[in-house]
């Protein structure tokens, strides 16, 4: 389940709490499909004539070493315009 999908699920709970077993099959529903077409793609047998692909790991490597650094110790330019961007779409700051 996506954070989206919660997030939605609880502001649901909260403000019309009637339709959250509407909003539970809807979600239900969307991740039955979802595991219905991705599951023979990553469990399947694999097709013939295919090989495996030779990929370059740098690039996830250095994608994550930076979301791991912002992670840990975000610079305080980067947390004050993230605050300013919270203020300006909520219209008050976050915890």
């Amino acid at each position: 389940m996506f954070a989206s999908e919660f997030l939605v699920l609880l502001a649901t709970m909260q403000s019309y709490p009637w339709l959250t077993p509407f909003l539970l099959l809807g979600i239900g529903i969307a991740c039955a499909g979802l595991f219905r077409n991705i599951q023979p793609m990553v469990y399947g047998e694999k097709p013939e004539g295919q090989r495996a692909v030779q990929a370059n790991l740098w690039p996830v490597m250095i994608h994550l070493a930076i979301v791991l650094w912002l992670g840990l110790a975000m610079p305080d330019f980067l947390a004050n315009w993230f605050t300013q961007a919270t203020i300006l779409i909520s219209g008050s700051a976050p915890l």
